[in-house]
């Protein structure tokens, strides 16, 4: 059900849930459906990933995923948007 992202860099684990990265933050559903569901004595499949170097520029750029999320609350989404992709722009993938 859920799973915890572990990345390479060491950061705090992403919280995944039906293909999506969960906010910890405590207004968002799904993060109080996740600790209902750990306090229940659930245990999330834990899953390391390896992120190569633009990802983990776009990555370190953007920020956590909670820091995304309480932009967004600041900003609007919108805002949040327009920042992102920009930051994609200045740290292109290499071709796959």
């Amino acid at each position: 059900m859920f799973k915890l992202i572990h990345l390479s860099n060491g950061e705090e684990p992403a919280i995944e849930f039906e293909g999506g990265i969960v906010p910890k933050h405590p207004l968002n559903r799904h993060y109080n459906k996740y600790l209902q569901w750990v306090a229940e004595g659930n245990t999330p499949e834990e899953v390391p990933v390896s992120l190569p170097d633009a990802a983990e520029r776009r990555r370190q750029a953007k920020g956590s995923v909670q820091d995304q999320f309480e932009y967004m609350l600041e900003h609007g989404r919108d805002a949040l948007k327009a920042r992102n992709d920009q930051i994609d722009r200045d740290n292109p993938l290499p071709p796959q």
